[in-house]
């Protein structure tokens, strides 16, 4: 069952087959589990007034699951925070995040409300509920498919989402050195496993050109730098600082935002701290680049700032 077709029950429909929604996302640091997550969970509640989900769930992080010992004080635990949310809300999103470090069998606690014959327990319904696991379990099984599709010629575009979950799928099944996932769900079939491939360069461009963008519309950037632009250049030698196995990004886009702050509006601060002071007894520094068409390049490894009252060659 997909995402779409799990929001798309109606109360009008019969339910009797109808189970929760559970999605085990693997794959290595920065490859978008973090961001599917937080996509659900902003495609599933309303917002507030400063237009941010108000969340209905919980959300699991492996640091509060660190003792091996207290495998079923865990277990009791994740149980009653869930039935408290579905008592609230029904379609209640849970996350469990880096699962790979949960101690062992901790969330076969899961199969309760993800079993077909979970609809309506303590007067609760479970089938609208939606689980997400994040996981780095069989990472090497999933990178290893890419990297022997791209080895015999193939564009990375042309992998097969099929072979990729096989394969994710076989490791997880065959490997007992992966319970702390919940191997009890697996065997069960309770997961729908999504393999998130490593990223290349092409990828990590693409990360920060969507981060440049947002520093451009977001924010206070927004009022500074409404009309920036920058060359091609300026990408490539952001994803020059970040760290590649082969081919594939160490940490994916995790780091994109920190080189992106570091390099990029670094160099357009430093440019804004060189304007003069103004004002009454110069108290202000009038900044320069307010207001004007900014474009960035580089020049001998950094970032050159060009700024004009009409927009310079841009490439976007």
């Amino acid at each position: 069952m997909s995402l779409l077709s799990h929001l798309g029950w109606s109360p009008t429909q019969d339910r009797s087959h109808a189970h929760a929604l559970a999605l085990s996302l693997h794959g290595s640091s920065g490859t978008g589990k973090t961001f599917v997550s937080n996509f659900v969970q902003k495609a599933l509640f309303p917002t507030d007034v400063y237009g941010e989900p108000i969340f209905h769930g919980h959300v699991f992080a492996a640091p509060q699951f660190h003792n091996p010992s207290k495998v079923y004080e865990y277990q009791s635990l994740i149980r009653e925070t869930i039935l408290n949310k579905l008592r609230v809300c029904p379609a209640a999103l849970f996350v469990f995040i880096d699962t790979h470090h949960f101690p062992a069998d901790t969330l076969d606690i899961l199969s309760e409300f993800l079993d077909a014959g979970a609809t309506n327990v303590n007067g609760i319904d479970y089938t609208q509920a939606i689980f997400i696991l994040q996981s780095n379990d069989c990472l090497e099984a999933v990178n290893h498919v890419l990297l022997k599709h791209l080895e015999a010629g193939n564009p990375r575009q042309t992998l097969s989402t099929r072979v990729a979950e096989t394969a994710l799928r076989h490791c997880l099944a065959r490997s007992s050195g992966h319970k702390a996932s919940g191997v009890g769900l697996v065997h069960k079939h309770l997961l729908q496993h999504v393999p998130f491939l490593p990223l290349e360069r092409p990828q990590l461009l693409e990360c920060i050109q969507a981060q440049l963008i947002l520093q451009r519309e977001s924010g206070v950037a927004a009022a500074t730098w409404a009309n920036l632009t920058w060359s091609s250049e300026v990408l490539h030698l952001v994803a020059d600082k970040l760290d590649m196995v082969g081919d594939f990004a160490l940490s994916g886009c995790k780091r994109v935002h920190e080189q992106v702050n570091t390099y990029v509006m670094g160099a357009l601060d430093r440019q804004n701290r060189l304007s003069k002071k103004c004002g009454a007894m110069d108290l202000f520094l009038c900044y320069q680049l307010h207001d004007r068409h900014v474009h960035l390049q580089v020049d001998h490894g950094k970032v050159l700032v060009h700024s004009s009252e009409s927009p310079t060659d841009q490439l976007d």
